[in-house]
């Protein structure tokens, strides 16, 4: 993952993401698409 710098923007994501692209995961970038609410990226972060 490229270096973070600021939340990821999936809302209940609490991982950190690049600040290009803003996501930590293709699952988040996924997820927000598809109105997923739940964030199920599997980082550590977030269990």
């Amino acid at each position: 993952m490229p270096e973070a710098t600021e939340k990821c923007a999936h809302p209940r994501c609490r991982c950190a993401a690049p600040t290009v692209g803003g996501y930590c995961s293709e699952f988040c970038k996924n997820a927000v698409n598809a109105g997923e609410i739940e964030c199920k990226c599997g980082h550590a972060e977030c269990k």
